[in-house]
């Protein structure tokens, strides 16, 4: 992701003007702020996650950076996610993401009417958390298995390749034949009064997790500040990256098309003396338990 923005700033007349990285765990940000302050940089595009995240916004937030007409991008971004964080904190900040709220499709403004009654509270039906992805998965998964007419795990992964949804979170999807990508529509939204409103729909994109293609346009006539966890950020007139080692942009103007990359963490541990592979999304990890019960309440949604 890091890659494609730093080819689209420069393509665009933009030039890097910082770039940070910092372990996941990280919190105290001032010394970046101070950078992001005195680099002019008028664009942060973050890709920090939990828990540096909040401490982050704050930060940032607290230094006048909105204030002063800076403009906030972090892609990832969802309704639950605004609930970890003063309104504030997060106003106007730009996500682009398969499903928000926002979304007007009869089907989408039925499965959330279902969700919330169902399930009232906090914890709302999002693109993030593996909601809509997951309740997407199950849907083409029910395709493939009434195609094959067999639960027969070969049966199955031969229908599920071309498999396709007419309705779904965001919209309808499909499997793009011998890629295992999804095709499936990308939105932009941005962060109004605690709430998502959707100012671009981008139409249907390639995405595979744990990689998602995406296509952004932003018009900024200063300087950008990428901000992640150990990830670079980038910045035009001047652009500062930051990120939990995660890089910052910026252009003027600046055009933003990239891929966003779920960075896994991956380990390998021995059983039975067979060698085994796991990756975790290292930003769904603190979700383990949220996405648990997620999974309860999408079965009980598709039945």
């Amino acid at each position: 992701m890091n890659k494609k923005v730093r080819q689209v700033v420069t393509a665009n007349g933009g030039a890097i003007v910082g770039e940070e990285y910092f372990p996941l765990d990280h919190t105290d940000y001032g010394n970046t702020i101070d950078k992001i302050t005195s680099s002019g940089a008028q664009v942060v595009f973050n890709t920090i996650v939990p828990p540096g995240l909040t401490p982050f916004l704050e930060q940032l937030y607290n230094s006048g950076f909105t204030k002063r007409g800076g403009y906030l991008v972090c892609t990832y971004f969802d309704e639950n996610f605004l609930n970890l964080v003063p309104a504030a904190h997060v106003e106007g900040l730009y996500s682009c993401l398969d499903y928000y709220q926002n979304v007007s499709d009869p089907f989408s403004k039925k499965l959330i009417t279902q969700y919330d009654k169902l399930y009232p509270g906090n914890a709302k039906f999002t693109a993030g958390s593996a909601c809509s992805g997951l309740y997407r998965g199950l849907r083409l998964w029910e395709a493939a298995v009434k195609e094959a007419g067999s639960l027969k795990q070969d049966d199955v992964i031969k229908a599920l390749d071309h498999a396709k949804i007419a309705e779904g979170p965001g919209g309808p999807a499909e499997m793009v034949p011998g890629q295992h990508h999804v095709r499936m529509n990308m939105y932009i939204a941005q962060a109004k009064n605690g709430n998502f409103r959707i100012v671009k729909s981008l139409g249907a994109f390639l995405a595979a997790f744990p990689i998602i293609t995406v296509s952004v346009t932003l018009t900024i006539v200063t300087p950008v500040v990428l901000v992640s966890p150990v990830v670079p950020i980038a910045s035009a007139i001047p652009i500062v990256l930051i990120s939990p080692v995660v890089p910052i942009a910026s252009a003027i103007p600046i055009v933003p098309i990239g891929v966003v990359e779920a960075a896994g963490q991956h380990w390998r541990h021995k059983k039975n003396g067979q060698e085994n592979q796991q990756g975790v999304s290292h930003f769904l990890a603190p979700f383990a338990l949220f996405c648990k019960r997620r999974r309860e309440i999408l079965l009980r949604l598709l039945h």
